[in-house]
């Protein structure tokens, strides 16, 4: 009974004739003849063995020993001296000509004001605005009646614009409002420093005007001016 080999025994029979062992060992072609230019003994294998290592490997700025150092770099080249004759930016003077006038013009920025601080709320500031003694004097003598007519001149005036009602509610309104309007631009250009007649005339003129402007309301009115229907 003949035993047929396996894969791997035909596989390594193969490799074992080509390398030439065994009974059916391949005869090798021989190949061409290797003369050696040079015999290193054992003691002196590797070529490096006698020389020491270096205590540590080299840095990230430093050359290691088998590359040959940098050149060092060249000196910067001398400075240059300025040249003879006047500085930067001064102009030679043109030779036999009139002198230079240098004219130089400079803008002063006056510096910013200051913040005014803010206003707080006081007595003080309130009674140099209304004026109390100022005030009660003037609205005496604009509501107190005038002895040939019995009639106040704030009440007189208030008259006179309710009857402008006649001619028109515009005109009414127009009236007092304008004297109204004259009163306070003369009462806001009045100080305490101004006279103390100024401020009698100012004042009073704001009570007659003030309590003239009410001669002109009429609580139909806001009726008339949307419906035109009059009462």
């Amino acid at each position: 009974m003949s035993h047929e080999p396996g894969a791997d025994e035909r596989r390594i029979r193969s490799l074992l004739r080509d390398r030439g062992v065994g009974p059916d060992a391949r005869s090798a072609a021989p190949g061409p003849e290797i003369t050696p230019t040079r015999v290193i003994p054992a003691s002196e294998w590797p070529p490096l063995a006698g020389t020491p290592l270096p205590p540590r490997p080299p840095g990230a700025d430093e050359v290691p020993p088998w590359r040959a150092p940098a050149a060092p770099p060249s000196p910067p080249p001398p400075p240059v001296p300025p040249a003879a004759g006047r500085p930067w930016p001064w102009p030679e003077p043109p030779a036999g000509g009139p002198p230079l006038h240098i004219r130089v013009t400079v803008d002063l920025v006056p510096p910013e004001p200051e913040p005014e601080p803010p206003r707080r709320w006081s007595w003080a500031w309130l009674t140099s605005r209304i004026r109390p003694w100022v005030t009660l004097i003037a609205a005496g003598a604009a509501l107190a009646p005038m002895p040939w007519t019995g009639y106040s001149a704030a009440t007189t005036w208030a008259a006179t614009v309710h009857n402008a009602r006649d001619f028109g509610l515009p005109w009414a309104y127009a009236l007092g409002l304008a004297a109204l309007g004259y009163a306070v631009w003369i009462e806001k250009d009045t100080h305490n420093q101004s006279p103390l007649r100024r401020r009698l005339i100012g004042r009073f003129l704001l009570v007659i005007t003030s309590v003239g402007v009410l001669g002109a309301l009429h609580f139909y009115d806001p009726v008339t001016l949307i419906t035109g229907v009059r009462p």
